[in-house]
């Protein structure tokens, strides 16, 4: 797996408006990731202050690197095993475009209440590697068919593929 070597305890990012929709309300939101034990990730993303009442989807998308083989070697033990594969994207981050592969990963649904605040946790069983991830979530439940719904709303990192590198140990 390289260089990497695991960091112990949690990480946490912090969100922001992104890719697809840049104007929905958002007073804070964060992921928080953590592996506690070997073969095990788990994940918690937080929302404060978005639309009320909502279900988002929340999930990530998955940056190539040289540790990995990007398209096979990921997650077909548990990251919900329903990746959408996408080939090269594009995405404008001021005045700038930055393409990459990519595909994404769908881990499930966060619902907020009447205030906008809501929080998911997901414990999963990702294959080991080294990944280079972007949290996302979903205005909608877009489920494996794109369309209407499916636009990132919220996003980590910076520009389009500025990612955080995960490393998950065998079990």
């Amino acid at each position: 797996m390289g260089d990497y070597v695991a960091k112990s305890g949690a990480e946490m990012t912090f969100l922001k408006p992104g890719w697809d929709i840049f104007d929905n309300p958002l007073k804070k939101g964060k992921v928080i990731w953590n592996q506690p034990k070997s073969g095990k990730f788990q994940v918690t993303y937080i929302l404060e202050g978005a639309l009320s009442n909502h279900i988002y989807q929340v999930g990530i998308h998955l940056f190539p690197n040289d540790d990995n083989d990007f398209w096979d070697d990921f997650g077909s033990e548990g990251w919900e095993d329903n990746p959408r594969d996408r080939e090269i994207v594009c995405r404008w981050d001021e005045d700038v475009e930055y393409c990459s592969p990519l595909n994404a990963w769908e881990f499930g649904f966060l619902t907020t209440d009447e205030f906008g605040d809501g929080a998911a946790h997901f414990n999963l069983h990702p294959k080991p590697g080294v990944y280079n991830i972007q949290f996302n979530v979903r205005i909608g439940t877009c489920g494996r068919d794109p369309g209407d719904g499916c636009g990132v709303v919220f996003e980590s990192g910076g520009p389009f593929t500025t990612t955080e590198t995960v490393v998950i140990h065998p079990k």
